[in-house]
């Protein structure tokens, strides 16, 4: 938000995008939400100004975050792994159980039909990962009225763009891991903050309406 103001303040972002591969491998996917943002936000930007930011934004975050992949790459043979989740193609997934066999992605779609994978990114993951998030908030259904109201007025605007991408990313990132894991309520804190925000911007907005 605060590059909005200067866009040097992206290559922040990136910093601490990076950081969040420190906690887990698909930190990774807070790169492309800093890209996004960037992209939609500073499209006007003239267009050497732009490439040079977008290929700092991607050498800022790998240069924080390489040490790490390439501790991960000797100890695990991957950089994105940490061995609790190597069977995510698996059937099924049992916490420090290997029962059932890991398979690479190629192996696991040659097996799948369009329909498997549909069921069991999307129903299964996907839509259980939003389901859980709403439901985190059924304990106070009116403040969850006002997050819907604060997002449909606000959740595209310039200022307010991030808490949109950190939404749709947490959730698509998070359809592998219902499905695999089953889910959990600890892998929604990450949107708490975006859930606040829309809350406050809808409740400010009746308040002065």
């Amino acid at each position: 938000v605060k590059s909005l103001e200067n866009p040097k303040y992206i290559l922040m972002a990136s910093v601490f995008a990076a950081l969040t591969y420190l906690v887990r491998q698909n930190g990774m996917s807070n790169l492309v939400l800093v890209l996004i943002f960037f992209a939609i936000s500073f499209r006007s930007m003239p267009k050497m100004d732009y490439l040079k930011y977008i290929a700092g934004i991607i050498a800022v975050f790998f240069a924080v975050c390489s040490p790490f992949m390439l501790q991960r790459y000797i100890e695990y043979g991957s950089p994105f792994t940490f061995t609790l989740v190597d069977n995510i193609f698996a059937e099924k997934w049992q916490f420090f159980d290997y029962a059932f066999s890991n398979v690479s992605f190629l192996e696991f779609i040659k097996t799948h039909s369009a329909g498997d994978l549909f069921n069991r990114y999307i129903t299964e993951g996907l839509l259980r990962g939003v389901s859980n998030s709403f439901r985190q908030m059924q304990v106070i259904a009116l403040m969850f009225l006002f997050f819907l109201y604060g997002i449909a007025t606000k959740g595209l605007d310039r200022k307010f763009l991030p808490f949109t991408l950190n939404i749709a990313t947490v959730l698509l990132s998070l359809s592998v891991v219902y499905y695999i894991a089953n889910g959990g309520t600890r892998y929604m804190l990450p949107l708490v903050p975006s859930f606040i925000v829309f809350i406050s911007i809808a409740i400010q907005s009746i308040v002065l309406q």
